[in-house]
C-alpha cells in the first residue's frame, strides 16, 4: 500500500478507497487548489523582501523576447557596464543572460501585460527597476505550486484538512515563502514542474497517457534548471521498471520538449545548450562532504535549521516504512530527493550564493512535502496531544523562520554585512541568518 489512499498493485498504483464521490471530490478539490492560490497569492504579493542577485535580468530577457523577437540584452549596454556583467556571457558579439531560457520564458506572460498596461515599463527596465513585475511572476508561479501541492496532498489523504494542511505548510513554512516567491529565481519555475510531475505521476495509474505529460514535464524541468536531471533520471527508471510498456510514452514526451528547447537555442543563441548546462558546473572535491553536511544542519544553509517541517517529512517516509506502506513512487520520490542532496553538493558554490537559507535545496520541497500527509495522518489516527504539540511547535518554527526571510530586509543584507558571504561564515551559530 502507498501513500494515504493509494496502493500499488503489479500495474503500478491505483486508488486504495474513495475519498469522496466524484463530483463531490473534484469540487473540494477545484475549490481548495482555488483558496490556496489566493491566499498564497495575497500573501506572497504583501512580502516585501525581495532580493534580486542570479534573478536580475530575467525580466529584462522576457522583454527582449516579446519586443524584439530575440533574447540578446544587447539594449541594456549601459545597465550591464554598471552592473559588472553580472551573469552575463558573451557570444557572436551579443550579450545574453547566462541562466537557462525557460526561467525566462516562465515571466513572459506577466512581461505581456506589463507591457500593455505600464508606458513606462521599458524606461523602468534600463535602469534595472523591475518591481512589481517580477515579483508579481515570482508570487503567480509559486501560488500555483501550491496549488498543486493541493491536489497532491487531495489524492494523498482522504481527509480535507490534510490537504488543506500540506498546501499551507508548504506555502509558508518552506522555501516557496522564504526564497522562490520572493523574485524569478530557477527554483521557482523548477518547483512547480517537479510539482506538476508529482501529480502527473499520481494520475499514471488513472491512463497510461499521463506517461507522456510525466515525460515533458519533466524534460521542461531540466531546461528551466539542470539538476532537474535528477528527478528526470530517478523518475524514468521508476516508468522503466513499473510501467515498461508505457516508457516509450515518457520517452516521447520528454523527447518533444527537449527537441523544442534545442531548436529554440539554436535559432536565438546558435548554440545547441547554453554554458550554463555543462557538466563542469559540478565537480567531486574535498568539500564536497562539508557541503552534504552544511546543506543539512548549518546555521544559514541547513534545511533542516531553515525548513524545520522536514524532520515531518522524513518522520512521515518512516512511519510509511515501519508499516510497509512504501509504495515504487514513494521510494522514487525518496531517491530523488537524495539525489538532489548530493548534486547540489557537488557545486563549487554550494552556499548557493546571497540568498536565504538553503536555497539550491528549494526545487526538492515539492518532493520533501510529498511524505507529510503520511505523518499527519499518523497524528490524526494516534490523538496523542505531546506528539500533535510537538509537530505544531516545528510547524510554527518553520512558518516564522520563512517569515523572517520574507519581511525582515536585513536577512537580506546579511549576505554582505558585516562581511561577505563565505562557507566559513554558514557554520557561524553566532550570527545564524534567519536571527539577523
Amino acid at each position: 500500500m502507498a501513500t494515504g489512499v493509494l496502493e500499488e498493485t503489479a500495474a503500478g498504483i491505483s486508488p486504495a478507497v474513495d475519498p469522496a464521490p466524484a463530483g463531490g471530490w473534484r469540487r473540494s478539490a477545484g475549490v481548495g487548489m482555488l483558496v490556496v492560490f489566493a491566499v498564497s497569492l495575497f500573501v506572497y504579493w504583501i512580502s516585501p523582501v525581495r532580493m534580486q542577485t542570479d534573478s536580475f535580468w530575467v525580466t529584462m530577457t522576457a522583454r527582449s523576447l516579446v519586443k524584439e523577437g530575440n533574447v540578446d540584452l544587447d539594449e541594456y549596454g549601459t545597465l550591464i557596464r554598471s552592473t559588472h556583467n553580472f551573469q552575463i556571457e558573451r557570444h557572436d558579439g551579443h550579450a545574453y543572460y547566462a541562466v537557462p531560457l525557460a526561467t525566462s520564458l516562465a515571466a513572459v506572460p506577466v512581461v505581456v501585460v506589463a507591457s500593455l498596461l505600464d508606458s513606462d515599463f521599458d524606461k523602468h527596465l534600463a535602469v534595472g527597476d523591475n518591481q512589481p513585475w517580477d515579483g508579481i511572476a515570482a508570487a503567480l508561479i509559486v501560488a500555483a505550486t501550491v496549488a498543486v501541492m493541493f491536489a497532491i496532498a487531495r489524492r494523498l489523504s482522504s481527509r480535507l484538512w490534510i490537504a488543506y494542511a500540506t498546501a499551507f505548510i508548504y506555502a509558508f513554512g518552506t522555501q516557496a515563502w522564504g526564497i522562490a516567491s520572493r523574485t524569478v529565481w530557477m527554483q521557482a519555475p523548477s518547483m512547480l514542474c517537479v510539482a506538476l510531475a508529482l501529480l502527473f505521476a499520481l494520475r499514471v495509474a488513472e491512463s497510461p497517457r499521463w506517461l507522456t505529460g510525466l515525460g515533458a514535464i519533466l524534460a521542461l524541468g531540466y531546461f528551466v534548471r539542470p539538476t532537474n536531471a535528477v528527478p528526470l533520471a530517478v523518475f524514468g527508471v521508476w516508468v522503466l521498471v513499473r510501467h515498461r510498456s508505457g516508457f516509450v510514452r515518457f520517452l516521447a514526451g520528454a523527447a518533444a520538449v527537449s527537441a523544442t528547447f534545442v531548436v529554440a537555442n539554436l535559432a536565438l543563441y546558435g548554440q545547441l545548450l547554453q554554458p550554463y548546462f555543462r557538466a563542469n558546473r559540478l565537480d567531486v572535491t574535498p568539500t564536497v562532504f562539508q557541503a552534504l553536511l552544511a546543506n543539512l544542519v548549518s546555521p544559514s544553509r541547513g534545511v533542516l535549521v531553515f525548513v524545520p517541517v522536514t524532520i515531518l517529512a522524513v518522520l512521515g517516509f518512516r512511519h510509511l516504512a515501519k508499516r510497509g506502506m512504501l509504495s515504487s513512487l514513494d521510494i522514487t520520490v525518496g531517491a530523488t530527493v537524495v539525489g538532489y542532496w548530493i548534486g547540489v553538493s557537488c557545486f563549487p558554490d554550494w552556499t548557493g550564493g546571497w540568498s536565504y537559507g538553503p536555497r539550491l535545496l528549494a526545487d526538492a520541497v515539492p518532493l520533501i512535502m510529498w511524505f507529510l500527509p503520511s505523518i499527519l495522518e499518523g497524528l490524526a489516527r494516534s490523538r496523542n496531544a505531546v506528539l500533535i504539540g510537538l509537530a505544531t511547535l516545528v510547524v510554527v518554527l518553520s512558518v516564522g523562520i520563512q517569515a523572517r526571510g520574507a519581511f525582515v530586509q536585513r536577512t537580506a543584507t546579511w549576505n554582505w554585512e558585516p562581511r561577505y558571504l563565505d562557507p566559513a561564515r554558514v557554520w557561524d551559530w553566532s550570527d545564524p541568518q534567519f536571527l539577523a
